[in-house]
């Protein structure tokens, strides 16, 4: 059941909000508390630094961070962007335990603007299966599986759309799916325009299936919403789509739009302080907002 992000309250811990992450780390930084406190106190949709990617002594990236999840209520999986690179952090432990070099099986560079986690192939498998968004290029969805000691990765699925929607293709787009009743959306610009998204259902498919591709006669359904800017990593997250846009400036001011996507309407537009927000997961009674940059901070929401 959706409840108003009017209640909404602040989880806090260890960092203040800085520009970047060029600068040393405080000694406050470097002792990050596992443990979270929640302080209502603070006012609603103004966001405080959780932690920092190079709290982890993981190398930062070489370009903006991107897509982003959350395995378990513990595993923070997190891409970056053209660089090939995929880091896996322990929140339990607050450590990194690994990277994966990633490389589309296709053979194009992959901006990985959106990852979202799927299940498990057995219960003893240390991490889900991942839908990987291209983006551009051939707009491709991967479907990986990590290696229990998060070294290395199998590619089980390659989807694709190539009908007419999204520009004709002609634009970037992404992908997210909805596991408890199986089906897989895209989403992009809508003829072009910064400020309308094109959302677009189609069936989850079976991992029996290695190349699956799309067209325009496999669309469950379709609609386009207005006023939305540059779209982020986008989750479902109790039903509704939770969708980070903007990129943290006066032209496109960032947001965390909540969209119901059985009726097809936008429930929440929340204004958001963080910069350009790169990702959303759900994380244990809320969900963590990923902020981009080459040493990136990370954020907690209750939902």
């Amino acid at each position: 059941m959706f409840r108003p992000l009017g209640f909404l309250a602040i989880l806090l811990i260890a960092s203040p909000l800085c520009s970047c992450g060029k600068e040393p780390l405080s000694p406050a930084e470097k002792k990050v508390d596992p443990k979270i406190e929640v302080d209502e106190t603070v006012p609603q949709y103004t966001l405080k630094g959780l932690f920092r990617m190079s709290v982890f002594g993981v190398s930062l990236f070489t370009k903006n961070s991107q897509g982003m999840d959350i395995a378990d209520d513990r595993f923070l999986i997190q891409s970056g962007t053209d660089d090939n690179t995929i880091h896996i952090i322990d929140l339990d432990n607050m450590k990194a335990v690994g990277s994966l070099g990633f490389k589309a099986p296709n053979g194009e560079s992959s901006h990985m603007n959106n990852i979202n986690c799927g299940n498990k192939l057995s219960p003893s498998d240390q991490f889900p299966i991942l839908y990987i968004s291209q983006t551009q290029k051939s707009h491709a969805c991967f479907v990986i599986k990590v290696s229990d000691d998060a070294q290395s990765y199998e590619v089980l699925q390659t989807i694709k759309y190539i009908g007419k929607g999204h520009y004709h293709n002609n634009c970037s787009y992404d992908w997210f799916i909805d596991l408890e009743n199986q089906f897989i959306y895209t989403y992009g610009h809508y003829n072009g325009n910064r400020e309308k998204r094109e959302i677009m259902k189609f069936p989850l498919p079976s991992l029996d299936e290695t190349e699956v591709t799309y067209t325009d006669d496999d669309i469950l359904d379709s609609f386009v919403l207005e006023n939305q800017s540059i779209y982020q990593g986008s989750k479902i997250i109790n039903g509704l789509l939770y969708a980070p846009v903007g990129a943290g400036s006066a032209l496109y001011p960032s947001r965390l739009i909540i969209i119901d996507l059985d009726n097809k309407e936008v429930v929440e537009d929340i204004t958001l302080n963080c910069g350009e927000p790169e990702a959303i997961g759900k994380y244990k009674n809320g969900a963590i907002i990923c902020r981009g940059g080459w040493d990136p901070y990370y954020y907690l929401i209750t939902l």
